[in-house]
Order: C-alpha cells, then structure tokens, then sequence
C-alpha cells in the first residue's frame, strides 16, 4: 500500500491543475490525488475567467506555459473586452465558459500530460520527519511517498456549509470535507483561520423573461486569452443579461436577516470584501435601492442560469420570494439555491516567496488555502508553487517573480509579506506599475523565465520570438521613418508636424492611432491587431512608462540586498519591540520586502540597512 512520487498534489481545483502540469511538464514525476476525478477544475461559483486585475494573472500563467487561458478559449461562450473606456492598464478580457466544457478539456489535458498520475481519494494526513515533509496517508491507509507536497484544498478545509437553519459539512454541496488534513496542518505548526464565501441560485432560463433586460452579446471582432491560441469570433446564442434588484427586494431579505446565517451569526469566518452577498450589500449601502445583477449561461447543454451579484445564505423560501421581485424574474424557477461555505485557511505570512510554509520544508500552499477568492488567482499560485517545488528538489534557482514585473509577483508579495485576514482578490489598484503590466505584453515580460525553467516548449518560444520581432522591428521603423508633407495628411487634418519628425512621434497624438496613419505609410507591412495596440500604448504612454521604468531602477537596490533567513533580529539594538517581532513573523527575504511589511516604522528599516551594510 505504499508508492513514490517526487512530488504530489492534493486537489484537483485551478490551482491544482496549474501545479500538477508544471511540475509534470518540468519532468518530474507528479501525482495528483483529489476527491473526485470527475470534479477536476470545477467552476463551482461564477461560470466566468477574467476580468480587472484576473485577466492579467490568466495572461501571465500564459506567458509562463500554463494551462488556463488555452482551456478558457476552448471553453468560452460570451467573451468581451472590459474596460476600453479607459486607459490601458485597465483594459481586460472577460468570458463565460460552459462549465462542463471547461472540466472536461482541462481533464484530457492532465491525463495525456507525461509524468502525470491521477488518484481519486482524500488525504487524511501529512507525514514529515525532521522538519521536512516525506509524503502523505490517504484515508483507506496509502502512504505515498513523496519530496514536496502542494496543499490546494480550496473551499474543504474543515468545509461547513450554511443555507437558512440548514447546515451541513461539506467542502461544497454534495462533495465532502478535508476534516483530516485540517489537523495534520495543524500539527505542523500552522496557524489557521477561518474565511467564507457565498453562491447565488441557479435559475432555469426557461422560466425567465429577457425581454426588458439590459443584452451584453460576445465581442463581434475575434479574440482569445492565450497567446497560443487564434483569435476566434462567437456566436450570439449565449448573452449575459443585466436586471436590478429593487427596494422591494431589499426588503424582502431584510426582514429574514435573522434567518440568514451570515447575519444571524451562524456563519463564521470573514467573508469577501470585494464579492459580498446581496444582504452584505444591503446592509453596507443602504442608500442604494438597486445593485446590478448579471444572468450568465452556465453551458450550451444546460438550462441553468447563474445569478451574478446575488450571493445569498437566506432560507430558500427567502430565495424565492426576493428573486421574483426582480424585473423579467418574475416566474424564475430556482433550481440550485445559493449558500454560504465556511473553511480554514492558513495565514499566508507563514509562506516565503515560493509559497513554501516556514514551518516545514518541501511543503507548499497554493490557492483559496492562502485566503485568496477566485479561480485566476488560485491559478497563477499553483503554477508558482509548482515550478519552485521543482526548482527546490533539483537545487536549481528558484523563480520568485517582483512587483515590477507581474500581477503574480504582486498577489505573492501582497500575502507573504502584509498577509490578509478576509479573501483576497487580485485588483489593478493594488498593483504600483499596472501601465508596465497590461495584459497584453504578459509575454513580453515573462516569457523568458518560462523557458528558463523548461516549461514553455519550442512551438510556444518560436511563436514568441516571432511576436517579439515583428514588435520590435515595426517600433524601430516607426521610430525612424520621417514624416513628409502630402494630400494624404491634409485630408486627415494632420497640421503642425516639426521638420523631420518620425511617425512614432505623430502616433504619439490621442487623435490617431496606428491604423489612422496607414495612408501616408506606404511601407509597412502587415501586423496583428494586438501588435498595432502595443504600439498605439508604446507611443501614446511613452513619458509615464519612462517614469516609472526609472523608479523601478532606483527600487532594484532595495530589492537585491537580501537578508539571510537565519538573521538574528534579536541582535538589533537600536529598533522597536513591534518592529522586531514583524520582522521576525514575516521573516523578509530582501531589504525591499521589510519595507512593505504593515508597521515597520522608516526608523526600524533605517536601523536594519545600517545594520545589513555592517
């Protein structure tokens, strides 16, 4: 009843997923154990992937040879750019997956993945000797040995889930919970929390009348999440529609609050800022007598409709009465009733930058298990958990990217270092330089590190290469070709142009944009639309991607002086009692993430560079 593996991951969500592929494609020899196989990538929540901030994280585990955005473009229903109102950093793509579509390519993705092996079971505890993990015990008694191990339970941790006066333990309804792993976690010496989040009720859209809703229909030019992928243009048969809730139904859910188990007190843990449920809502802005709701598709074989802003643990009764004072719901049948889930979580400032716990070697977290929400967010960990748990057995350098280069790099800092007591969403506002990291030059930044670590493949570097070329070069004919006067400008209005300028510098005006100087620009050649966008952003951004190119330049010294993990910050004379203690919770690996942690005074971070130049 034993077996080895080098490396094993327990869960099969997004962050799973991206851990097993990573390690597997590596070379290592992964196995992958999970409750129940038929459940691998489950969306359970929204049926969507992208957004502000998440499209970022989706594009960069592109970049990086992830798996997400190529089973997101094989899966997509409805998929929209967000955001072209305003500037670049802003702009996101967002799509409506079916479901099932999404589970079953991920699923043929991971059994015909090399190096891969999958088991349906739960792990009921970790095994370690020595401060190093050795492998895990399954619950019919398997041991399976192995060098790391990547914990991505998500939601089962201890699972409870809440709905009116009913509760009962689950990682999710229907599946059951990882009571077990919970206090091997434990004994390991983590400390763990407790965190919820919501669902909201499946509608049959049969029983709904779109007629006066609001229609968001999929993009009418082609698009597509991966670079690997050919832009493609969807039908119109699977729209979003947009309702409102009304002061009537505020009263509704109001008035049953004590029957709410996450404002009757029943419901524990602390639930999601940025995604609240309906009732969170009501009682955090009650001035408001509407909040938008979204009706998104859930498959092209299913009838059920996802009810996005409506995340409710009312009793079902409740349910039903407040979804059918919405307009156009009015005979909305509910075939899954929303509830809450409770689970534990681990503080994620008991992780190093390679999601690696402190606590114990060979050992790594990744997904809703560090208090994150959301299916990018768990993605982008598990790939980075992956990759330096095979860079770790190999004694190979490990890949921890910085804030000045990814939304990834900015979630991991985010956690490890200021650490989060309610789930965390990936936001552009939390990012200093998001103008530097678009979604559209994820490649551009990281790609290289993918090859570096084996894991983006020739096909993929090839293409690559190509992009980055044809980039290049039509950049530097921009730069260098001159302006000169002709019909074509005057019909254009193009006026007060400086003797010898450059087409780069007339494409810097908001007025035009690459295409628009097309006319008068004989000589180029054909380039993707992405491409003419990069370049539209190079010119148009120049000054500010300039500045802050200079103040990453003048971070670069904080961020190299690296600080020994064994430092003894006893030893420093000169610095506070609250300073010494945050700096040994978080045990910062360079002088520049010491000074992000929330606290550490300029005085104790003056005194600890004095003391690290000694």
């Amino acid at each position: 009843m034993n077996r080895h593996t080098e490396i094993l991951v327990i869960g099969g969500g997004h962050a799973g997923c991206e851990s097993a592929l990573a390690s597997a494609r590596m070379g290592c020899d992964t196995t992958l154990v999970t409750g129940k196989l038929d459940e691998i990538a489950k969306a359970p929540c929204n049926p969507a992937m992208g957004g502000p901030g998440k499209a970022q994280l989706m594009r960069e585990v592109d970049a990086l040879g992830g798996e997400i955005c190529k089973v997101t473009d094989k899966a997509m229903i409805n998929v929209r750019t967000l955001n072209t109102g305003k500037g670049p950093a802003m702009h996101a793509l967002r799509a409506v997956i079916d479901r099932d579509r999404y589970k079953a390519e991920m699923r043929q993705v991971l059994e015909q993945t090399e190096n891969l092996t999958l088991v349906e079971s739960l792990v009921e505890k970790l095994l370690w000797k020595n401060g190093k993990i050795t492998g895990v015990e399954l619950q019919n008694g398997e041991i399976i040995h192995a060098q790391a191990v990547i914990v991505t339970t998500g939601t089962f941790l201890r699972g409870r889930c809440h709905r009116g006066d009913e509760s009962f333990d689950a990682g999710r309804e229907g599946e059951p919970p990882a009571v077990g792993l919970s206090y091997s976690l434990l004994e390991t010496g983590l400390e763990l929390g407790r965190l919820n989040t919501g669902t909201t009720p499946r509608l049959n859209k049969n029983s709904i009348n779109f007629k006066d809703m609001n229609l968001q229909e999929t993009a009418d030019e082609p698009l597509a999440f991966s670079y690997m992928s050919e832009p493609v243009s969807l039908s119109k048969d699977y729209s979003v529609y947009l309702t409102r809730s009304n002061a009537e139904t505020h009263q509704i859910l109001h008035d049953a609050f004590h029957l709410n188990p996450g404002k009757n007190g029943t419901l524990g843990g602390e639930g999601p800022r940025y995604c609240p449920s309906i009732e969170t809502k009501i009682l955090r802005f009650p001035e408001r007598t509407s909040h938008i709701l979204f009706l998104e598709p859930e498959g092209v074989d299913t009838d059920h409709m996802y009810v996005g802003g409506f995340a409710t643990s009312s009793p079902p009764a409740v349910q039903d009465a407040a979804i059918r004072s919405i307009p156009g719901l009015e005979e909305a049948v509910i075939e899954i009733y929303g509830y809450d889930v409770e689970y534990d979580f681990a503080f994620p400032t008991q992780l190093k930058p390679t999601l690696e716990t402190k606590v114990l070697e060979g050992l790594y977290l990744a997904g809703q298990i560090n208090g994150t929400t959301g299916y990018e967010e768990a993605s982008a960990q598990g790939l980075m958990a992956g990759i330096n748990a095979v860079q770790k057995i190999r004694d190979k350098e490990t890949l921890i990217l910085k804030r000045t280069e990814s939304f990834i790099g900015v979630m991991i800092d985010d956690l490890v270092t200021r650490g989060t007591e309610e789930p965390y969403r990936m936001l552009p506002s939390r990012v200093e330089y998001r103008l530097l990291l678009r979604q559209g030059n994820a490649d551009l930044r990281l790609t290289e590190y993918g090859r570096q670590i084996e894991l983006v493949d020739d096909v993929r570097y090839e293409m690559f290469q190509q992009r980055k070329f044809n980039l290049e070069s039509e950049l530097s004919r921009l730069r260098t070709t001159k302006v000169h006067r002709n019909g074509n400008m005057d019909r254009l209005r193009i006026e007060n142009i400086e003797p010898g300028s450059s087409l780069f510098q007339l494409l810097k005006r908001p007025e035009y944009d690459y295409y628009t100087l097309s006319d008068f620009d004989p000589s180029r050649n054909g380039i993707t639309s992405d491409i003419a966008e990069e370049l539209d952003i190079c010119a148009k951004y120049e000054g500010y991607i300039n500045r802050h190119q200079d103040q990453i330049d003048r971070l670069k010294r904080l961020e190299e002086k690296r600080i020994p993990f064994s430092f003894q910050y006893d030893d420093l004379a000169n610095i506070s009692s609250e300073g010494r203690e945050k700096f040994k919770t978080v045990r910062p690996e360079t002088l520049g993430q010491a000074s992000r942690i929330p606290g550490v005074s300029q005085a104790d971070l003056a005194s600890l560079m004095v003391y690290l130049k000694r």
